[in-house]
Protein backbone atom coordinates (compact mmCIF):
# COMPACT_ATOMS: atom_id res chain seq x y z
CA UNK A 1 0.00 0.00 0.00
CA UNK A 2 1.44 3.38 -0.95
CA UNK A 3 1.88 6.27 1.46
CA UNK A 4 -0.86 8.17 -0.36
CA UNK A 5 -3.29 5.27 0.06
CA UNK A 6 -2.48 5.08 3.75
CA UNK A 7 -2.95 8.83 4.14
CA UNK A 8 -6.32 8.72 2.35
CA UNK A 9 -7.39 5.70 4.43
CA UNK A 10 -6.32 7.43 7.62
CA UNK A 11 -8.20 10.63 6.74
CA UNK A 12 -11.33 8.69 5.82
CA UNK A 13 -11.10 6.71 9.04
CA UNK A 14 -10.77 9.87 11.13
CA UNK A 15 -13.55 11.74 9.35
CA UNK A 16 -15.90 8.77 9.52
CA UNK A 17 -15.86 8.72 13.32
CA UNK A 18 -18.02 11.25 15.10
CA UNK A 19 -17.00 12.83 18.37
CA UNK A 20 -13.28 12.36 17.72
CA UNK A 21 -11.14 15.06 19.27
CA UNK A 22 -7.39 15.35 19.67
CA UNK A 23 -6.05 14.33 23.07
CA UNK A 24 -5.32 17.45 25.17
CA UNK A 25 -1.67 16.73 25.93
CA UNK A 26 -1.21 18.93 29.00
CA UNK A 27 0.56 16.55 31.42
CA UNK A 28 4.33 16.02 31.50
CA UNK A 29 5.30 13.58 28.76
CA UNK A 30 5.60 10.18 30.42
CA UNK A 31 4.43 7.88 27.61
CA UNK A 32 6.32 7.17 24.38
CA UNK A 33 4.76 5.06 21.64
CA UNK A 34 7.11 3.58 19.08
CA UNK A 35 5.25 2.25 16.07
CA UNK A 36 6.01 -0.11 13.25
CA UNK A 37 2.84 -0.05 11.19
CA UNK A 38 2.60 -1.27 7.60
CA UNK A 39 -0.49 -0.98 5.43
CA UNK A 40 -2.70 0.53 8.12
CA UNK A 41 -3.50 3.66 10.08
CA UNK A 42 -2.82 3.46 13.82
CA UNK A 43 -4.24 5.62 16.60
CA UNK A 44 -4.92 5.42 20.31
CA UNK A 45 -8.02 6.72 22.08
CA UNK A 46 -7.42 7.82 25.67
CA UNK A 47 -10.09 7.59 28.36
CA UNK A 48 -9.93 8.54 32.03
CA UNK A 49 -11.48 5.93 34.35
CA UNK A 50 -13.16 7.12 37.56
CA UNK A 51 -13.52 5.27 40.89
CA UNK A 52 -16.78 3.68 39.68
CA UNK A 53 -15.03 2.42 36.51
CA UNK A 54 -16.88 4.83 34.24
CA UNK A 55 -14.88 6.09 31.29
CA UNK A 56 -14.55 9.68 30.12
CA UNK A 57 -13.25 10.14 26.59
CA UNK A 58 -10.22 12.45 26.60
CA UNK A 59 -9.18 12.30 22.96
CA UNK A 60 -7.22 10.57 20.22
CA UNK A 61 -3.51 10.46 19.44
CA UNK A 62 -2.46 9.61 15.90
CA UNK A 63 0.42 7.16 15.70
CA UNK A 64 1.45 8.44 12.28
CA UNK A 65 5.16 8.77 13.15
CA UNK A 66 7.65 6.14 14.27
CA UNK A 67 7.67 7.70 17.75
CA UNK A 68 5.01 9.81 19.49
CA UNK A 69 5.20 11.14 23.06
CA UNK A 70 2.41 12.44 25.25
CA UNK A 71 1.52 12.71 28.92
CA UNK A 72 -0.95 10.83 31.09
CA UNK A 73 -1.65 12.18 34.59
CA UNK A 74 -0.02 9.89 37.15
CA UNK A 75 -2.19 8.37 39.85
CA UNK A 76 -5.26 8.27 37.56
CA UNK A 77 -6.48 5.10 35.88
CA UNK A 78 -6.64 5.28 32.08
CA UNK A 79 -8.20 3.09 29.44
CA UNK A 80 -6.18 3.01 26.22
CA UNK A 81 -7.80 1.81 23.00
CA UNK A 82 -5.22 1.18 20.24
CA UNK A 83 -6.93 1.15 16.84
CA UNK A 84 -5.51 -0.29 13.62
CA UNK A 85 -7.47 0.37 10.43
CA UNK A 86 -6.55 -1.21 7.12
CA UNK A 87 -8.18 -1.56 3.73
CA UNK A 88 -7.52 -4.28 1.21
CA UNK A 89 -7.21 -3.59 -2.48
CA UNK A 90 -10.58 -3.15 -4.25
CA UNK A 91 -12.55 -3.70 -1.04
CA UNK A 92 -15.04 -1.01 0.00
CA UNK A 93 -14.75 -1.87 3.69
CA UNK A 94 -12.16 -0.97 6.29
CA UNK A 95 -10.88 -3.67 8.64
CA UNK A 96 -10.50 -2.40 12.22
CA UNK A 97 -8.53 -4.24 14.91
CA UNK A 98 -8.42 -2.97 18.50
CA UNK A 99 -6.18 -3.58 21.49
CA UNK A 100 -7.61 -2.19 24.74
CA UNK A 101 -5.93 -2.05 28.13
CA UNK A 102 -5.93 -0.25 31.47
CA UNK A 103 -2.92 1.75 32.63
CA UNK A 104 -2.31 3.41 35.99
CA UNK A 105 0.73 5.67 35.47
CA UNK A 106 2.86 6.04 38.58
CA UNK A 107 4.77 9.20 39.54
CA UNK A 108 8.30 9.49 38.17
CA UNK A 109 7.84 6.52 35.86
CA UNK A 110 8.08 6.40 32.07
CA UNK A 111 6.02 4.16 29.85
CA UNK A 112 7.45 2.83 26.60
CA UNK A 113 4.90 1.30 24.26
CA UNK A 114 5.91 -0.85 21.31
CA UNK A 115 3.12 -0.99 18.71
CA UNK A 116 3.41 -3.29 15.73
CA UNK A 117 1.00 -4.00 12.88
CA UNK A 118 2.60 -5.94 10.05
CA UNK A 119 0.82 -8.26 7.60
CA UNK A 120 -2.43 -7.95 9.60
CA UNK A 121 -0.74 -9.19 12.79
CA UNK A 122 -0.57 -6.76 15.68
CA UNK A 123 1.11 -6.53 19.07
CA UNK A 124 1.19 -3.92 21.80
CA UNK A 125 3.72 -4.12 24.66
CA UNK A 126 3.81 -1.54 27.45
CA UNK A 127 6.93 -1.33 29.62
CA UNK A 128 7.25 0.80 32.77
CA UNK A 129 10.69 2.13 33.66
CA UNK A 130 11.85 3.91 36.80
CA UNK A 131 14.45 6.67 36.98
CA UNK A 132 17.92 5.23 36.61
CA UNK A 133 17.43 3.47 33.31
CA UNK A 134 16.58 -0.05 34.43
CA UNK A 135 14.92 -2.33 31.90
CA UNK A 136 11.68 -1.97 33.87
CA UNK A 137 8.72 -4.29 33.83
CA UNK A 138 6.10 -5.23 31.28
CA UNK A 139 2.62 -4.02 32.17
CA UNK A 140 0.06 -6.79 31.90
CA UNK A 141 -3.00 -6.13 29.78
CA UNK A 142 -5.96 -5.05 31.88
CA UNK A 143 -9.60 -5.23 30.85
CA UNK A 144 -12.23 -2.67 31.82
CA UNK A 145 -14.26 -5.58 33.21
CA UNK A 146 -11.41 -6.19 35.70
CA UNK A 147 -11.92 -2.66 37.02
CA UNK A 148 -15.66 -3.22 37.38
CA UNK A 149 -15.07 -6.47 39.30
CA UNK A 150 -12.68 -4.70 41.73
CA UNK A 151 -15.11 -1.79 42.21
CA UNK A 152 -17.86 -4.22 43.28
CA UNK A 153 -15.71 -5.80 46.01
Amino acid sequence: MTRLSIAVLSAAFLLGCSGIKPYPDTSPKNLRVQSQVEGAAAEVDVYRVDADCRTEYRGRVSLDRSAVEFGLPSGSLHYLDFIFASKTFLSPSVNVVRYETLLLPRPERRYDVQVRYVQSIYSVVIRETAPGGSTGRVIERGQLSDCVKRARL
